[in-house]
């Protein structure tokens, strides 16, 4: 399993315990969580996880903010693991946006709900590539030489099979597939400390060479200026290019206030932008000319695109991109529409705000 989050509370917890029982059933079990995205609980000295090492499970750390003093740091403190991917056996793989924390999580299963999130249910051949992205995680954690991480490499299991793959999304959004049937699955990584950038450079073209229409969904929306140009240029020769991000109930503001800054610069250039208010949106994905969607763990955003592990899948179906759209115009529903007279009504005090927000951004970039 690999997170970006990790919180200790009634969904992280139980998640640890199912892990602890897997152990005991004889499963080889490995755990690994980002330093940063999971730094609002103690972890180091929580009970739970101590209890889940000491019954065999590795427990890896990603790029740990306070090393401890006889481990070497091999990465910037910016380098961060966005994955969040969970491998079972070699068969099922869960790819997505979800982490493991209670907003992430319906009521009935215990959380808040809080989130509007998606992830994927992979089954066939190419769950070996996920297997595949795992051990560039294994060798980009900073303790990666240890001993301990032995078992975590044996979990990676790449096949030299080949062929189409099942793909099922949990959550009700594509409902159950017939067994014998398959879509032609990509998967898709990002590392751009090893230049590594499939993911970016897949999206980027798809949308710059979309036809009719491009649907994307981010919660964070301050895309580099390669993806900017890829969808004004779609947009200039007619694409209907839409975009859903998040609204005034964004879980990072300050994000929200910088992406406002480049709206009116895509909407001169006829891409359409909504804001989602039903929830706090979290859900990662692309819908091109209703053949090609995308979901993963990447934002449209500078950290994503340079910073940060990231994977995802890329699916050709013509029907499940159908209900992919119709899933789209149902959060549309949801949002509202920003207008070019939404940016002109802004205050010379929210324009500067936006603008200085979105500078830091770009400037912390350079770091």
């Amino acid at each position: 399993m690999e997170t970006y989050i990790l919180r200790l509370d009634n969904v992280g917890r139980k998640t640890i315990q199912r892990l602890q029982d897997a152990v005991r059933r004889g499963v080889q079990v490995c755990l690994m969580y980002d330093s940063a995205g999971s730094t609002s609980v103690p972890i180091l000295f929580d009970s739970g996880l101590h209890s889940l090492r000491a019954s065999g499970a590795q427990i890896i750390e990603f790029n740990p903010i306070f090393p401890l003093p006889w481990r070497r740091r091999t990465h910037h403190i910016f380098h961060r693991n966005h994955r969040k991917i969970l491998l079972v056996d070699d068969t099922v793989a869960f790819c997505g946006g979800m982490n493991i924390a209670d907003e992430y999580c319906g009521v009935e299963m215990g959380g808040t709900g809080l989130f509007h999130d998606t992830q994927v249910r992979i089954e066939g051949p190419a769950v070996a590539h996920f297997a595949s992205v795992v051990s560039d995680s294994m060798r980009e954690a900073s303790w990666d030489e240890s001993p301990r991480n032995t078992t975590c490499k044996q979990l990676c299991f790449p096949r030299e099979d080949e062929g189409v793959s099942e793909l099922r999304e949990v959550g009700g959004l594509l409902g159950n597939k017939n067994e014998d049937n398959g879509v032609c699955v990509q998967v898709l990584a990002a590392n751009s400390w090893r230049n590594m950038r499939q993911l970016q450079r897949t999206l980027r073209l798809t949308i710059k060479f979309s036809t009719n229409r491009c649907y994307i969904t981010s919660p964070y929306f301050l895309p580099p200026p390669s993806l900017l140009r890829a969808m004004i240029s779609a947009a200039k020769r007619g694409v209907d290019v839409r975009v859903i991000t998040s609204g005034v109930a964004c879980d990072v503001p300050m994000a929200h206030l910088a992406s406002r800054y480049i709206y009116n610069k895509l909407l001169k250039n006829g891409v359409r932008i909504y804001e989602y208010e039903a929830a706090t949106l979290h859900s990662k994905s692309v819908c091109v000319d209703a053949v090609y969607c995308f979901w993963g763990s990447f934002n449209f955003d500078l950290w994503s695109y340079s910073r940060n592990l990231e994977v995802g899948i890329g699916v050709l179906d013509a029907e499940l991109c159908k209900r992919v759209e119709r899933e789209f115009v149902d959060n549309l529903g949801k949002s509202k529409e920003v207008t070019k007279e939404d940016i002109v009504k802004s205050s010379l005090l929210q324009k500067g705000i936006q603008f200085i927000l979105y500078m830091g951004y770009t400037f912390m970039m350079r770091f």
